[in-house]
């Protein structure tokens, strides 16, 4: 480290008796609110864990709402030689309005309008209210406040009141509609989370009316009305990278000799973990207990030496997802559920829940329509096939993917879209699947709701999502499932749980 000492010209071994910390640029902020972040400086005597630690609450104050630009500068006292002091520059963020467009986490373009007060009364609070459209009938109200480091404690939290009517006649022919809040308390680096919520949810168009019969085994499950849902949820959320070239020593010979069967090797990896579990009762409506988890890999690899130049940065990503809908043995109350708490895979659009080649919502059980009221509502069903997508208890789902940038430099852009081929595959089972399969293994009892397709397409970077264009063929599909050989959506990086 003493060469980071070095950078403010002092000596980085010497000891000095203490650290004096100062905040310049406060207006309307509280210093008080302030000491949690001056107490990680105290107590520190060598130079180059003073700066480590300085860097370390610049980080935490940038992240802040309350300032737009934080600095910070190191130096000896003037008035005593013996301290150290560390002055912080910051500037107070300004309350905004907006409009503009906006992705949720289920990938999908809306527009949003929202109002910002950062460092609410001086506290380093922030309250934000927006409302977010999406499409012509899915909107969603919202307001929020965070809190910083609640009781001078290194967790944050955040309180949030919402409506919101969600459009699903395309997919599942009904729409959701739901109120409620939540307060969630996350650790400074969001790795984990404990989201308390309380929510009604209702069903406008309930499938009920449209279908000829109820499905069979569902008698656990609410498919119409309204129903409140009291939770408790933990989530975890983890992300590694893997810069491998910064650990070579700069000898290239090696992978420079062979010409076009050089290997390739791995110049970054990057793996995202994430687990979550949510705990429903309480005195709700609906008690479970609902588990999922997702991994994902990626890794660019690079060539060198003859090797064309089209095949010299290839990407590969790994994706594994499950989850399961199970009994809440905590409260000892009976297995109940909501339509709203399924699992609804498809579709080339969002983070968690894609499956490419197939429709959006619609693996999964289904019941049917009955047959004049889907001559009646077939023209608003685009092309639906004529079922009701009640969702899955559980899901097992993968895919992989190999891509390769396309440089466009000489045409004058900086975007460099990604030319991919993809398989994916899942399955999706309801408790009712289960019933008369006594006999039979577990792989046969899998492989009878599996789903798979194969294709490749092109995607380009937007923001926090790909811009995703796909052509793909099923591989195995079920005669409910809906496919799509040509999907444009758009597919996130990253949404936490």
């Amino acid at each position: 480290m003493s060469g980071a000492s070095g950078e403010y010209g002092l000596e980085g071994e010497r000891a000095f008796g203490g650290v004096n910390v100062t905040f310049e640029g406060l207006k309307g902020t509280n210093p008080l609110l302030l000491k949690s972040y001056t107490d990680e400086l105290q107590g520190e005597c060598s130079l180059d864990s003073i700066i480590r630690k300085a860097n370390h609450v610049r980080d935490e104050l940038a992240t802040l709402d309350a300032f737009s630009s934080v600095s910070h500068s190191v130096s000896q006292s003037a008035s005593n030689p013996s301290e150290v002091d560390v002055v912080f520059k910051v500037r107070e963020e300004r309350r905004r309005y907006s409009l503009g467009s906006t992705i949720n986490k289920r990938g999908k373009i809306g527009f949003e309008a929202s109002a910002f007060f950062p460092n609410l009364l001086g506290t380093l609070s922030t309250s934000k209210f927006s409302l977010e459209t999406f499409g012509g009938s899915s909107r969603e109200l919202n307001v929020s406040h965070f809190t910083p480091k609640i009781f001078s404690s290194n967790i944050n939290m955040v309180y949030s009141l919402s409506k919101s009517l969600v459009d699903h006649s395309k997919s599942s022919a009904f729409t959701e509609s739901s109120f409620g809040s939540l307060v969630k308390f996350s650790d400074l680096t969001g790795r984990h989370n404990l989201t308390v919520e309380s929510r009604i949810r209702d069903l406008p168009k309930s499938p009920y009316g449209q279908t000829e019969a109820k499905p069979q085994k569902h008698d656990s499950t609410v498919l119409q009305g309204q129903t409140l849902k009291n939770s408790i949820c933990y989530s975890w959320n983890q992300i590694k990278s893997c810069n491998h070239e910064a650990r070579e020593d700069g000898s290239s010979t090696a992978n420079e000799k062979g010409g076009f069967f050089a290997p390739l090797k791995m110049s970054h990896t990057k793996t995202t973990q994430q687990l979550s579990l949510e705990v429903a009762g309480f005195s709700g409506d609906v008690s479970f207990l609902k588990t999922q988890g997702f991994y994902n890999w990626s890794s660019k690899l690079s060539g060198t030496g003859g090797r064309p130049k089209f095949l010299k940065n290839i990407n590969i990503d790994f994706s594994l997802g499950f989850g399961a809908m199970l009994p809440n043995l905590i409260n000892k109350m009976a297995f109940r559920t909501s339509v709203h708490d399924k699992f609804f895979l498809g579709g080339n659009c969002g983070a968690h829940y894609c499956l490419p080649g197939f429709a959006p919502r619609s693996v999964g059980a289904c019941t049917q329509f009955k047959e004049e009221i889907q001559a009646k509502e077939s023209s608003g069903l685009s092309g639906n096939r004529g079922s009701v997508c009640l969702g899955g208890d559980m899901f097992v789902s993968s895919e992989a993917r190999v891509s390769h940038p396309i440089d466009l430099s000489g045409v004058g852009t900086s975007i460099r879209p990604n030319v991919e081929a993809f398989v994916s595959g899942a399955v999706v089972m309801d408790k009712s699947d289960f019933v008369g399969m006594e006999g039979q293994s577990l792989a046969k009892r899998l492989g009878r709701h599996a789903r798979a397709a194969t294709g490749f397409g092109v995607s380009v970077p937007f923001g926090p999502a790909d811009l995703s264009l796909l052509l793909s063929t099923p591989l195995k599909s079920q005669s409910t499932d809906m496919l799509e050989g040509f999907q444009l959506g758009m597919r996130m990086t990253y949404a936490p749980l």
